[in-house]
Parts: C-alpha cells; structure tokens; sequence
C-alpha cells in the first residue's frame, strides 16, 4: 500500500536474511513479518504495533527507520485502545468467621476438651487412686527387703576375732560368714504363740543396737537376720536354744524371765547354748605349750 514491505524485503534478500532469522532477532512473529512485506496490514494487530515492527524492522537491516515511518499514516496514541489485560481468577480466602458453624465446632471441641482436663487435675485419674496403695505398699516392702540385707552384709562383715578367740568361737564366725547371704530374713515376732508359750524353754533376744543374729531352737533353725534397736525376738524350745550374735555388747537375752549377763563387748562375736539349767559357753580352747628344744 505504501510501497514500506517491497522496501524491506528486497533490502532483507539482499542481505541474504530470512523471515526467521529477522523473527528471531527482533522477537516479532514470521507472520506479523511475512504481512508486512506483502503489505497485508490486516493480519497486523494495530497501527501502534505496526509501527513498531516496522521500525524495529528497519533498524535491523540498517534501513532509515523514520523515512520509512513518514510514509505511514501517523494516528494519536493516546487514542488507541488497549488491549485487554488478561482474565484474572480471583482465589477466595477462606476465614473462620466466613462458617459459623465450624467456628461454632472449634469452640465447642476446645471447651470439652478444656473440662475433662480441669475434672481430671482436680479429682486425680481413677486407675491412679485404685493403684497408688498397692504401688506404695509393693514400694516400701522392696525398700525394707534392701535395707536388711545392707545390714546383713554390713554386720557379717564387721566382727573381727581376738587373737585368742577358741575353736567354737572361730567355727561359729566361719558359720556366720557363710551363712549370711542365704539365710532368709525374718521379722522379730512380738507376740508369743500358745503352743510355744507351754514348751520349758523361753528366751527372749532383745538388740540395743543393730545386731544379727542367728538362732536354732533344738538343733533346728528358728531365726536369721538383723534386729534393729528396740526390736526383739522370742525363741521357744524343748530342749535348747542357741544363739549367735555378731554383735555382743548390741543384745540383752532372757532365759525363761530371768536377764542373763551380757555377752560380751560391742562387735564381738559370741555363741551361748540356753536350756533349763542355764547358759552354756563354749568353752575356749587352750594350747598346749610348745616343747623345749633344748
């Protein structure tokens, strides 16, 4: 129409340039191009854009961009409509005050939840109260089991033996020491039974300090373990009664009502057999003299 498309496109094959190489250059579509050319300025989106292209066109192939513009009808650009800008969704924002009803739940969840919490810290969980008896009864029953035993231990490993100490004395020490460990531990017993109370001989060990023990009543065993102070222990035969003590000076016996001298001193170790007739010691063994060499 204007004679602008033969100008560029006799100027691009002389530059030996094709369509796509001019596209690729200036960004510009190859048909927006090619209608250029042929001068099909129908198949071009405006004069504004024709313009453009024209230009960037021309600039490109070195060409007068303004000659080239004169010769094109020019038109207010302010006046020409833009293109409409592209749709654009519009994302809802979703808030708890758009649904009552949930908010409504939310409340009501948070307010349950809020009172079975504030039942519970108040009244204390039911499994808890039905519990927490035998849970402290099992407790302090295993904490008194291990305290008698570092008793036991403590006590069969303190006594030390004088030097002159006889045979019975060392062979009721070896006993003490061996016996220990697996002998039961039995609580003192307070009352009497009245099958033991009618048999001849009654005696009563009574520790004023912690002191062990072990007792036999006619030959078998009757107590083992640890009397802690104040604590007593009543022993009943037919026959006799024996007792050892790791502790002489920590215990006080009565034979049948009537308080028998101490044993010995505190820590010492000693064996007294109780019958009807009275205490019986053992007695200690006596060395005989070395010969004479000379």
């Amino acid at each position: 129409m204007y004679g602008i498309g033969a100008q560029l496109r006799e100027e691009r094959l002389r530059r030996k340039l094709a369509l796509d190489d001019i596209a690729r250059e200036t960004r510009i579509s190859s048909r927006y191009l090619q209608a250029i050319e042929a001068e099909d300025y129908a198949k071009l989106p405006g004069l504004v854009f024709t313009r453009n292209f024209v230009r960037q066109y021309a600039k490109l192939l070195e060409m007068d961009a303004e000659q080239l513009l004169n010769q094109m009808p020019k038109l207010d650009e302010s006046m020409v409509p833009l293109p409409d800008p592209p749709a654009r969704v519009r994302r809802r924002q979703w808030h708890l005050r758009s649904n009552p009803a949930f908010a409504s739940a939310a409340w009501l969840a948070v307010l349950m939840v809020a009172g079975v919490a504030a039942y519970y810290h108040f009244n204390g969980f039911p499994w808890v109260r039905e519990k927490l008896p035998e849970m402290w009864r099992t407790t302090q029953a295993a904490a008194v089991a291990t305290h008698q035993a570092a008793e036991v231990k403590s006590v069969a490993a303190a006594p030390q033996l004088p030097a002159g100490a006889g045979a019975a004395e060392q062979s009721a020490a070896a006993q003490q020491n061996t016996a220990v460990p697996a002998a039961p531990v039995v609580m003192a017993d307070a009352a009497v039974p009245p099958a033991a109370a009618s048999r001849p001989v009654q005696v009563v060990v009574k520790a004023h300090a912690a002191s062990w023990l072990q007792v036999t009543a006619d030959g078998k065993p009757a107590y083992t373990g640890t009397l802690r102070p104040n604590e007593t222990k009543t022993i009943s035969a037919d026959g006799a009664v024996r007792v050892l003590t790791g502790n002489a000076g920590g215990v006080t016996i009565s034979l049948n009502g009537r308080m028998l001298d101490p044993l010995g001193e505190d820590g010492q170790v000693r064996s007294v057999r109780l019958t009807v007739d009275g205490p019986e010691f053992p007695a200690a063994k006596t060395e005989a003299p070395a010969a004479d060499p000379l």
